[in-house]
């Protein structure tokens, strides 16, 4: 992963994306590019209202310091990186966060985008746009992070399915660096026998020099699908989850399925995402 990309459009510093974008670049010899924006709310014009010209002018210059400020607290704030980095901002405030930001994350390797502890709607927004539209994995990093992260060990949510495969092949990587990988599947009934399919993907991992990874098959009980396998998470400690992004945009929305929004929205450590 050559090229990482940091959004930060919702006026927030994301020091944790940045520090763990910039971890990644150190092991791979990559580069980081942060991309600040923010968004120019136009006001609400009705019947024969209109505004002069002359207010949206100052509606994009103040947006336009304020998002120049917002990226001189981020270069402030990454100045001890060692790691190719690059802070810019956005070209357009008249579009949403997630479109000043798709053209960037389209040629990114990967983006690496902060969460707060209580993710907001435009939080939701963004992540969805970005997950579902960008064609890129997305890697959600949350705030409460205290140490520079490193994803040594992983938890592999699979199940068999395109989206599940393909974060499999995105985050290939950073499972090459991991030191213990757990492939984590819900048993169906009261089968939890290894199933041929996870047979093959344990076989498929060896073939990356992942011999070392193995099965962990989670009766289902009374908790979600997504708080089994963060339960499983945090007791066998792991700093990162791989897992795939499910859902699809509508003209108006996005719609996530379950499990994608309670590893997004609850999940303490790291997830790396793939639609």
């Amino acid at each position: 992963m050559k090229s990482l990309l940091v959004p930060m459009m919702l006026g927030r510093v994301e020091r944790t994306a940045a520090e763990a974008a910039c971890a990644l670049a150190e092991d791979g010899g990559g580069a980081v590019e942060v991309l600040v924006g923010l968004n120019a709310v136009s006001p609400l014009v009705t019947g024969w209202e209109y505004f002069p010209a002359g207010m949206y002018d100052t509606l994009d210059e103040t947006t336009r310091a304020a998002a120049q400020a917002l990226a001189a607290d981020v270069r402030l704030s990454m100045v001890s990186e060692e790691v190719e980095h690059h802070v810019r901002v956005a070209g357009s405030f008249w579009q949403t966060p997630a479109e000043q930001a798709l053209s960037s994350a389209r040629i990114a390797d990967l983006i690496v985008l902060g969460k707060p502890r209580k993710p907001s709607d435009p939080d939701d927004r963004l992540f969805a746009s970005l997950l579902l539209n960008s064609g890129r994995p997305v890697l959600v990093v949350p705030e409460a992070r205290v140490q520079r992260p490193r994803f040594r060990r992983v938890v592999i949510a699979w199940k068999a399915s395109r989206e599940a495969a393909r974060a499999v092949h995105d985050a290939m990587p950073l499972l090459e660096r991991a030191e213990k990988i757990d492939v984590v599947g819900i048993a169906e009934g009261e089968r939890a026998d290894l199933s041929p399919p996870d047979a093959e993907l344990l076989q498929h991992l060896g073939a990356h020099g992942l011999a070392t990874a193995t099965v962990q098959r989670l009766a289902a009980g009374e908790l979600s699908t997504g708080a089994k396998i963060l339960q499983f998470a945090q007791v066998v400690a792991a700093d990162l989850i791989v897992a795939g992004g499910y859902g699809h945009a509508r003209a108006a929305e996005q719609v996530f399925g379950g499990v994608t929004r309670t590893l997004y929205r609850e999940s303490p450590v790291a997830v790396f995402f793939s639609h």
